[in-house]
């Protein structure tokens, strides 16, 4: 169970690498879900479960997968390309 947040974390980052290489999976909304959920069920993970450096991996990982994934995006469309 302590491993758990670290096999999410290397699913996220596998997940969004393939969609980075235009691999589709997934239809649209269901890869903005996993997107968004999956980061933020691996740092629940790992401050539930795991200790040490366990959790050190899985926060660190999870929360790098949650900034490139979600926060980039939003931060750049919202204040820096807001014009067409």
């Amino acid at each position: 169970m302590k491993h758990l947040s670290i096999y999410v974390f290397i699913f996220n980052l596998l997940f969004y690498s393939l969609t980075l290489f235009n691999i589709d999976l997934v239809s649209g909304i269901v890869w903005r879900s996993v997107l968004i959920t999956g980061p933020i069920i691996g740092i629940i993970l790992a401050l539930l479960y795991s200790k040490g450096k366990l959790k050190v991996i899985g926060l660190s990982g999870n929360l790098f997968v949650f900034v490139i994934a979600i926060l980039l995006p939003y931060i750049v469309t919202t204040f820096i390309w807001n014009r067409p």
